[in-house]
């Protein structure tokens, strides 16, 4: 049963840490698009190419997000893997991960108030929808960086 436990543990951590790759790769491409716009480079060729990005790494990422929801299913209907997969350590490493999600948010909103400052943001939808995604990345970020140097 432990070759079980430690295969689904390695094929989690290995989803998490592609998720975490095409994560980063969203962000920093998304943020090349909000400034793409200010010089009208997102009609341009190499806008059509950042915006290819954005879909191949969100593809990656809801990949991800469904290989991580069945191995969350085949944990739970076994109560030996459910049991392994619950400890302590890992319940305050995900307390830990939603708290730096937090701080993600909120550093988020206040990129877009400074950036305000000096480029027009009027797209509220725009800095909603990226700061849950930020959230979301950096809580699953802060897991599994914290339960890789354990």
């Amino acid at each position: 049963m432990s070759t079980e436990i430690e295969q689904l543990d390695r094929r989690r951590i290995r989803t998490l840490g592609i998720y975490v790759a095409g994560f980063a790769s969203f962000v920093v491409l998304s943020l090349i698009r909000f400034f793409f716009r200010a010089y009208g480079l997102n009609q341009q060729p190499i806008g059509t190419v950042v915006l290819a990005g954005l879909g191949i790494t969100l593809g990656v990422m809801a990949g991800c997000v469904i290989t991580q929801a069945l191995l969350a299913r085949r944990i739970n209907e076994d109560p030996k893997l459910k049991e392994a997969f619950s400890s302590e350590m890992l319940q305050l490493i995900d307390a830990q991960a939603w708290r730096a999600a937090y701080i993600g948010t909120a550093i988020t909103v206040m990129f877009f108030a400074i950036a305000s400052s000096f480029y027009p943001v009027c797209d509220a939808l725009m800095i909603a929808l990226t700061s849950i995604i930020v959230g979301a990345g950096v809580q699953r970020a802060a897991f599994y960086f914290k339960y890789r140097s354990l």
